[in-house]
């Protein structure tokens, strides 16, 4: 049968808080984590150094938090990265 030795750490960080990727890198990620049979993604996506995602309640965290304008993970982004992994079984 196949089943891993440790069903707890079949997965990945991955820290966009201080190294970010954009949203395709992402989306890669997670279709080869489904790949090699990876169900869990620990994302990093915020830091007391770093919040590169735009919330409308909020909006000065990440215009001043991220470290560029250009750097930043809006609603729909993470929306869309959840549930890409939804689709794909991973626990984010």
């Amino acid at each position: 049968t196949d089943f891993p030795l440790f069903p707890q750490w079949r997965g990945i960080s991955m820290d966009t808080a201080r190294h970010f990727l954009p949203v395709g890198a992402i989306l890669h990620t997670l279709s080869s984590m489904s790949s090699n049979k990876l169900n869990v993604l620990h994302w990093h996506l915020t830091d007391s150094t770093s919040f590169p995602l735009q919330l409308v309640s909020v909006p000065e965290l990440a215009k001043y938090g991220a470290f560029s304008p250009e750097n930043q993970y809006t609603q729909s982004d993470v929306k869309k990265i959840i549930g890409a992994a939804n689709n794909l079984s991973i626990e984010i």
